[in-house]
């Protein structure tokens, strides 16, 4: 089979399994293709670069005119996104979840996103997001719920084996809400927070760690309470 014909077999088997999920016309699912193939090849959102890496016998102009048009003009629901990028996913019953938040600034605009990924072969694929609106800095615990609520909405608490955030994802509010859903986390803490350790008072989170070597890992088998939990 010529490179042509591989390229065009592999375009028609996406084609089919974004076009069995997606809503859309046919075009729109072949433009798709050809933009997500692009993106691939040529690893920028730069519309100029993303024109020059569709495959098709298109002039490079009309490329980029659908492309403008596209981003100008069609939207396409989150949710539905996120069903379609969990179908894909490796057959699993349930999958390491990661809590992560990124923010930069665009002008005088900032950028706050918070995600939920996927864990799959030692990377995190992004599933659900939410904007923060212009702010900076940390989610608060109400945005940390409701995102992870959504994803419980549309996929159960049953897929989730665990959830791992770093440490600006601690609260109360929070933490309870994953105990209550059952759901285990691993989440870093601050070496200076206080924890309540019975018979033992409260005493800073290192107190627990601080004769170990490096790179090496303890249980505590013991209860510990953490803000209220």
């Amino acid at each position: 089979m010529s490179t042509k014909a591989k390229k065009l077999a592999k375009y028609s088997e996406f084609q089919e399994i974004l076009g069995k999920e997606l809503p859309i016309n046919a075009a729109r699912v072949k433009f798709i293709v050809l933009l997500i193939s692009s993106l691939i090849k040529v690893q920028s959102v730069n519309y100029e670069r993303l024109a020059q890496g569709f495959d098709n016998p298109v002039a490079l102009s009309s490329n980029l005119r659908r492309i403008q048009r596209f981003f100008a003009c069609f939207s396409l629901d989150a949710d539905l996104i996120a069903r379609l990028l969990f179908k894909l996913l490796p057959s699993k019953s349930a999958y390491g979840l990661t809590l992560d938040r990124t923010n930069w600034k665009f002008g005088h605009k900032n950028i706050n996103i918070l995600f939920i990924g996927v864990i799959h072969k030692g990377m995190s694929l992004p599933l659900l997001w939410v904007f923060l609106g212009n702010k900076r800095g940390n989610s608060d615990q109400q945005e940390r719920i409701g995102l992870l609520q959504r994803y419980i909405n549309l996929f159960g608490a049953h897929t989730i084996e665990f959830i791992t955030a770093d440490r600006e994802f601690i609260g109360e509010q929070w933490w309870q809400f994953l105990i209550i859903n059952q759901i285990r986390f691993c989440i870093r803490l601050r070496e200076n927070m206080h924890l309540h350790i019975p018979g033992k008072g409260i005493v800073k989170a290192f107190w627990l760690f601080y004769s170990l070597p490096l790179n090496t890992a303890y249980h505590y088998p013991k209860i510990v309470r953490v803000n209220n939990n």
